[in-house]
Order: C-alpha cells, then structure tokens, then sequence
C-alpha cells in the first residue's frame, strides 16, 4: 500500500476506486465507490489520462512507477483524501492510496476503509457546525452594528 497525492481535472468522491495498467500507463476510475464494487469486472471505466498527466510529484511519480513495474499488469487506488490545490489551475488534489492486488483492495475495503469513512463524515460534520457556526456569530455581528446605528 503507498499513499500518493495526485491531481486531475475530475472531481472523484470519497473512495473512488482508480487503476492503472502497466503496459500503457493509462489511468482509469470508476464511478462507484470502492465498497460498493463486488468484483474487478463490475466496474464502469472512465479515462483519466496517462500516468504523466495526473501531475504526481517527483518523489510520488517514482514510487507509482516502481509499483507498476513490479510484477503485476495493473496497480489499484483509492482516494481517501480531497484537498484545495494552491497552483490554481483547475485540478483538484486527492490522497490515493495505491494496491499491487485486487485481493488486497478487497480487504482494503472491508476493513480499512469503513474506518477512514467513519472519520471522514464526523470531520465534515465537525467542519459543518464551525461554518454554521461562524454564520452565526457574523448574523449576530451585524445585527448589533444595526442596533448602534439605531
């Protein structure tokens, strides 16, 4: 399992399931969620690009290649993570963690990944009620200011 940051155009959800095959380098996701797909075959395909248009850095593009050119035809990710990206240019950063097996995504999934689920909703869920929050504080704000003025 290496965890690698990527960025692509695509705006994947939350346990999007990706692949790579080692004889073209060509990338693909699917459009359900890593615990939702029963086998490799029940998979929808969408191109993503080559692997040398998913803008890995140096480090992370080593450790990708070196994975595909182990004994394996292709190599298996999911993201985990979605974060802003500082260059601004229209891609989005995500933390995938990438898999040599199928076998090992599967395990992967009914394991690892409900728990990584669970702490993603309560960080949303913690995430929401600051920014409500906040709205509040700035409703209350304003609506003092409005009583100075008064």
């Amino acid at each position: 399992m290496k965890k690698v940051t990527v960025s692509v155009a695509e705006d994947l959800g939350y346990g999007t399931l990706m692949w790579v095959y080692a004889n073209n380098h060509k990338v693909y996701h699917s459009n359900k969620r890593v615990d939702r797909v029963e086998s490799f075959d029940d998979l929808d395909s969408n191109f993503l690009g080559k692997i040398e248009a998913l803008d890995l850095n140096k480090a992370d593009k080593k450790t990708v290649l070196n994975l595909i050119l182990e004994k394996t035809d292709r190599i298996f990710g999911v993201c985990i993570d979605k974060r802003q990206n500082e260059k601004n240019n229209g891609t989005k950063d995500y933390s995938v963690v990438f898999f040599p097996s199928w076998e090992q995504v599967r395990i992967f999934a009914e394991t690892k990944f409900q728990e990584l689920e669970e702490t993603e909703v309560q960080r949303k869920k913690e995430a929401k009620e600051k920014w409500l929050e906040r709205g509040r504080l700035f409703a209350q704000k304003k609506h003092a200011d409005k009583e100075k003025v008064k």
